[in-house]
């Protein structure tokens, strides 16, 4: 590509004798073009699909990272839970407030962290520097917040119940979150034909004008042949004249001469 904008630009020739005509200047500067943003494309392709594939999640779910012996975090009133429930867990003492937890795993004190999913939502919905946590596996601990009541009351206070929760729930679900844009901008893409419209449009405007001055140079050489070729006969015929005149002129001469000969 870089050997066929040169030589469009410098107006080289493949044999190097002469110089390359407009045309296919303009051919070779578009022809270097279009190979220029097919190569850059192709790179951007494989360094985004290579850097999301380095920034994906390392484990899936809980299990495997205590398999692989990372290292947890967790606010202090769901550690003694995680204790017991898997003893071979490496895990640090409770964290007093939440956004400790999640400030010691960014700055890599620890590898995971368990705690409420909500927590993650809000987190996401303040600030962009949350953005590289996700959410993996299914829930390790559901917590029961029922209580029993009278088999008298359970109808009006069931129909109460599920009105207030259905209110509460409404009130619970995911703040917008800031990391939407933050995780499409992230996105591995690879480049399609449509991305490249741009580029094959300006080749075709290339090929056009290629051929637009191709055409031309056609033309212009064709009228030259013509006029060497009028040239050509208007001196054929010039000197075929002088020729003939001066042949006349010495033959007449003989005849005079002779005639004056043949009369003395």
């Amino acid at each position: 590509a870089a050997w066929l904008g040169a030589m469009g630009v410098l107006g080289g020739d493949l044999s190097h004798q002469g110089g390359m005509r407009l045309s296919s200047r303009l051919t070779g500067l578009g022809l270097t073009f279009f190979l220029f943003v097919v190569g850059t494309g192709y790179t951007a392709s494989v360094a985004a699909f290579l850097i999301i594939d380095a920034q994906s999640t390392p484990v899936s779910d809980i299990e495997e990272a205590i398999s692989r012996h990372h290292v947890f975090c967790a606010p202090d009133y769901i550690h003694a839970f995680l204790v017991d429930a898997y003893p071979s867990m490496e895990i640090l003492p409770g964290f007093h407030q939440r956004n400790s937890a999640f400030d010691a795993l960014l700055l890599g004190d620890c590898n995971a962290i368990v705690t409420d999913i909500e927590d993650l939502h809000v987190l996401h919905a303040a600030s962009t520097r949350y953005c590289s946590l996700a959410a993996v596996g299914r829930p390790v601990h559901t917590v029961q917040t029922g209580f029993p009541i009278a088999e008298s009351v359970k109808q009006p206070v069931v129909y109460h119940a599920q009105k207030v929760m259905r209110s509460w729930e409404a009130s619970l679900r995911p703040p917008i979150s800031v990391c939407r844009d933050y995780a499409d901008a992230g996105d591995a893409a690879t480049f399609t034909v449509s991305d490249f419209s741009g580029a094959f449009l300006l080749l075709a405007c290339f090929a056009l004008a290629s051929t637009s001055v191709s055409a031309i140079e056609h033309l212009q050489r064709a009228h030259a042949r013509r006029s060497e070729a009028d040239t050509a006969d208007l001196v054929v015929c010039s000197t075929a004249s002088a020729t003939s005149s001066s042949a006349t002129g010495v033959i007449g001469g003989d005849l005079k001469t002779v005639v004056m000969e043949n009369g003395g």
